[in-house]
């Protein structure tokens, strides 16, 4: 799913600020591969975003500079792929909470352990992991493939 029109484009990084088993060394490789990226001029610049686990869709920090701001780039997301006929839903999963000892109920959206979105200007132009052409492309499948491209433009015709 990436091309070589993704080379110069800026690329957010979002990382879940939770420490998990199993992924620490991948969040971490990942935010070396950008600066590599971008040290090699192949990607214009990029930024990491921290978030969490789940945000919730309208609760108190929708009105605040971090949740506003992080539900924006969700949207921005969904809107893309609906766009692009891609699917997020595996992505961004919405689920309702109920909660009987509160007396309250709510919607949140799961975030990606990790997830990139590469930016055209101020447009998206795609977001990773996601699910097109009965496939799925992570994040990690997404940066491999610069390491790829690079190798195959290296091996001598």
């Amino acid at each position: 799913m990436t091309t070589n029109t993704d080379e110069a484009k800026h690329v957010k990084l979002f990382l879940r600020a939770d420490a998990e088993v199993g992924v620490e060394r991948t969040k971490e490789a990942a935010v070396e591969k950008l600066a590599e990226l971008d040290a090699a001029g192949r990607i214009a610049d990029y930024d990491v975003h921290v978030w969490g686990r789940e945000l919730r869709a309208d609760g108190p920090l929708t009105n605040t500079g971090y949740g506003g701001e992080l539900l924006g780039y969700v949207k921005a997301f969904k809107e893309w792929a609906r766009e692009h006929d891609i699917s997020l839903e595996a992505t961004f999963k919405e689920r309702t909470i109920e909660s009987s000892f509160a007396d309250e109920q709510y919607k949140v959206v799961s975030l990606p352990t990790i997830c990139i979105a590469v930016y055209d200007g101020d447009q998206v132009a795609s977001v990773y992991p996601c699910h097109t052409g009965g496939r799925d492309c992570s994040a990690v499948e997404y940066l491999e493939t610069f390491e790829s491209e690079q190798r195959i433009s290296t091996l001598p015709a």
